[in-house]
């Protein structure tokens, strides 16, 4: 098996499992990616301000506003699952990022 095959399968399972409690993790997702946006944005702020931060500060809550509004909007489901994985990823990049790297 190829690592592709692995990652198509899990995200097919993950998607499948996400349309099936879809009303149930609405209040879970939300919660978790207004929490992890909160704890990106100290980070970024904490590493000071220049244009590059700000930069990332615009598009960490550009990301969060982009899954709350597939959710007002009430955009197929599995498209939202798309969303919440991509941008709970983005995320937590960009946290690993300021984490680590801008100290």
């Amino acid at each position: 098996m190829t690592i592709t095959f692995l990652i198509r399968f899990y995200t097919k399972k993950m998607s499948l499992w996400f349309c099936e409690n879809f009303f149930l993790l609405i209040p879970m997702t939300l919660l978790f990616l207004i929490c992890l946006t909160s704890v990106t944005i100290y980070f970024i702020t904490k590493s000071g301000n220049s244009n590059l931060n700000f930069m990332f500060l615009t598009l960490t809550v550009s990301g969060a506003m982009v899954y709350l509004t597939s959710i007002i909007g009430q955009l197929k489901k599995h498209i939202v699952s798309f969303l919440f994985m991509g941008i709970s990823l983005y995320e937590i990049l960009l946290l690993l990022i300021f984490l680590f790297y801008f100290k």
